[in-house]
């Protein structure tokens, strides 16, 4: 959550900062451009359109003084049309952006900014976190502190981290060895499931008094090892990979998601204790 909220912090601070660097151009262009000849002629404030007022005000003393030294010296129009053509010499250069052009271009890229940031956030959401959680591998607990939660909780341990259901497996009950390449060759006592339903997607709860999973949803029924026993699912419920370490802890792989056995894999002859949930 933290990693999401920095990453939309970011994306919006970049789009402020080019917002501010757009701006700055604009009048840095703005202030620089060159003034008109008109402006410079001595021409009244209608001849120039979009001159600045600081031009206006030089181009108007400009002309005054022009006059009299023409008075004093007999100078010629001539002579002060070269000195306005000496000046006025960009007076058809380059002009900064209007205001609407700024400002079109400024939404433009506080737009982009913020659908950057937003895909980035939405990226960064829903990418699998290999540090750990869901989608890495992860080191649980002890294996036998697992097995006194799941007896200390009615036959199953959910773990949120991992996004999985923990049950106790007994090889004894698997003679053919259905689940020993999930179980670490059948050497660990626990059975890990996958908590969504296989049918449209459901977390499927724990019913305490048939002790079996039972959606609520559409009323798919799984026994206690996840296999299926009624319902509109199409197959047992989806399993994890689990290990031992050497030091006894169980060690979960949720980076692949083992699919569930079919119908007709009823290994595990389990039937309900008491009520259905659903």
């Amino acid at each position: 959550m933290l990693q999401t909220l920095a990453i939309v912090v970011a994306g919006f601070g970049l789009t402020l900062v080019a917002a501010a660097l757009a701006g700055r151009w604009w009048l840095r262009r703005l202030v620089t451009r060159p003034v008109p000849a008109a402006a410079l002629a001595g021409g009244g404030p209608g001849d120039c359109v979009g001159c600045p007022q600081t031009a206006l005000m030089a181009a108007k003393g400009g002309g005054s003084a022009g006059k009299g030294a023409a008075a004093g010296k007999g100078a010629t129009a001539g002579e002060a049309g070269g000195a306005d053509g000496g000046t006025g010499e960009g007076s058809g250069g380059r002009r900064g952006p209007s205001r609407r052009a700024f400002l079109r271009g400024a939404l433009g890229v506080s737009a982009l900014g913020a659908v950057g940031g937003f895909g980035t956030a939405t990226l960064a959401y829903l990418w699998p976190d290999v540090r750990g959680g869901f989608g890495a591998v992860l080191e649980v607990d002890d294996e036998e502190a697992i097995l006194e939660e799941i007896d200390a909780n009615d036959g199953r341990f959910e773990y949120p981290p991992g996004r999985a259901l923990f049950v106790r497996y007994d090889p004894d009950d698997d003679p053919e060895g259905q689940y020993a390449e999930i179980t670490d060759g059948g050497q660990a006592r626990v059975l890990a499931l996958y908590q969504v339903c296989v049918h449209l997607g459901c977390a499927v709860p724990w019913c305490s008094t048939s002790q079996w999973w039972e959606c609520p949803c559409h009323g798919s029924q799984y026994n206690r090892w996840g296999e299926w026993m009624s319902g509109p699912a199409a197959r047992g419920l989806d399993r994890f990979r689990v290990e031992v370490a050497d030091d006894g802890t169980l060690v979960l792989d949720t980076s692949e998601i083992i699919t569930g056995p079919s119908r007709a894999a009823q290994t595990l002859e389990q039937p309900p204790d008491g009520p259905h949930c659903t």
